[in-house]
């Protein structure tokens, strides 16, 4: 892409954020599809496989979404080289992705075949952690090829391509039904498994879309012009550098959310039953409908970039801007509704009519009028988040995530809900305080960057 095809005008920009946002929204809200079926596959199996899912879903979300958020870097990189038209090395910097893939995929292999140990000393019941390994040990054959699928996926949406990896997504959906129904019954002549079946379904599945990703980038353009070029060797130590570099801040980022939400959830537990369960409600609407900020931040990211390589600092705002406009203009909608209708959302895990629920519902309407302000900010501090990656600035949104998590929203919310006697309301207001502060930090951080490009 050459720099006079950047988008120029008010109603290109917003076309192209739509363009790249919306796949990349429906293809991560597919992925989240993944655990749910397993869950309800594992459901069916029997309560202690149900309990093991509650088991394995947080552990394998936090060790790969390290992962996860470090190959994006392959997407930041490919940006910045188109934006600045040296597409000469596409093909190499997607090569040594699949060898940062590789190098990631052995250390999170290791300790997910070390998770029975670790869960017995936590004083976990045996019966349930010998189902827990069972079913990653399964898992962990198919951990390179679902990071890899995702390294392709930001190479996909470097190049525009965003409806490459939604199509994987969608296929993967019958393959996984297909082969986790197969694997835990032993249907069509294959061994019953049980749990482990839920695993090994999972891991085939995920091979067998990243092959067929990686087949169709090596034969249709505009993939296999990058990808046919010989691979310079020379580069490939620069580029793992890079990626690490770029990708390690943004996995530490993520780690250091879900960890936080970790605690968060202990604290609810200490101050009783009906707040962690009213927690739990609202948290399992902020996960979901928070997808779309992260969609609206991906697209931005890979805009920024190209922007960035191209030194089109006009482009940049306007990119902001228009994601913002996007981002939070949905969550406006989606706060309303928490406002406004809560019992609509809260109805979907409990009876609103039963007495013994009242309690909980009570909790979780002030939860979720709360959660309505933080994702409204939260929506913000996403994008802008996004920006300064676009930027390959990702060491200080992660040290602001430090900040403004556990140094603010920690502590306050710790004061709040025992000292001040506010509970889980008080918790929930630290995290507003937490995205206000956050923000700050990111918008003076990115003013300073606007400002330097402006000058050069």
């Amino acid at each position: 892409m050459k720099a006079k095809q950047l988008p120029n005008t008010w109603r290109e920009q917003y076309q192209s954020v739509i363009y790249l946002a919306l796949p990349i929204l429906f293809a991560h809200v597919i992925e989240a599809l993944v655990p749910w079926i397993n869950t309800l596959m594992a459901a069916h199996i029997s309560q202690d496989a149900l309990a093991a899912t509650g088991l394995v879903n947080p552990i394998f979300v936090n060790f790969m979404g390290f992962c996860w958020g470090a190959v994006t870097s392959i997407g930041i990189i490919c940006a910045h080289k188109v934006g600045s038209e040296r597409t000469r090395q596409l093909g190499t910097i997607m090569k040594t992705g699949l060898v940062f893939s590789a190098l990631l995929s052995v250390p999170v292999m290791f300790i997910f075949t070390q998770v029975q140990p670790w869960l017995l000393k936590a004083d976990q019941d045996p019966v349930i952690v010998a189902l827990a390994q069972a079913y990653f040990n399964g898992l962990l054959i198919g951990v390179f090829a679902d990071i890899a699928k995702f390294s392709i996926f930001q190479f996909a949406i470097a190049l525009n391509k965003p409806r490459v990896p939604l199509i994987g997504n969608i296929a993967s959906i019958p393959l996984l039904i297909f082969f986790n129904d197969a694997l835990v019954w032993g249907r069509y002549g294959l061994p019953e498994l049980g749990i482990l079946g839920i695993g090994l379904g999972t891991a085939i599945t995920y091979w067998l879309v990243f092959l067929g990703m990686l087949f169709y980038i090596y034969r249709a353009e505009p993939f296999r012009t990058y990808l046919q070029r010989r691979f310079n060797w020379q580069l490939i130590g620069h580029y793992l550098r890079e990626q690490f570099k770029l990708g390690a801040p943004i996995g530490a980022m993520f780690l250091i959310e879900i960890t936080f939400f970790t605690v968060m959830a202990i604290f609810m537990g200490w101050i009783g039953a009906q707040a962690l369960a009213a927690h739990q409600i609202t948290m399992q609407w902020m996960m979901l409908t928070l997808v779309i900020a992260f969609g609206f931040a991906e697209a931005v990211i890979i805009m920024v970039g190209k922007a960035s390589g191209a030194k089109n600092v006009h482009l940049i705002k306007r990119v902001m801007l228009v994601g913002v406009i996007f981002s939070m203009g949905v969550m406006i909608w989606i706060s309303l509704s928490y406002w406004l209708v809560p019992r609509l959302f809260i109805g979907v895990d409990l009876d609103l009519s039963a007495p013994e629920n009242q309690a909980i519902i009570l909790l979780a309407i002030k939860f979720l009028a709360i959660c309505g302000i933080f994702q409204l900010l939260d929506s913000l501090r996403i994008i802008i988040s996004g920006v300064l990656r676009g930027l390959k600035d990702t060491q200080y949104p992660m040290w602001i995530a430090v900040i403004s998590f556990w140094v603010i929203a920690l502590p306050i919310g710790y004061w709040f809900a025992f000292e001040f006697n506010w509970y889980g309301v008080g918790l929930w207001w630290a995290l507003v305080i937490a995205s206000l502060a956050s923000n700050l930090m990111q918008g003076l951080r990115l003013w300073g960057h606007i400002k330097k490009q402006q000058i050069s």
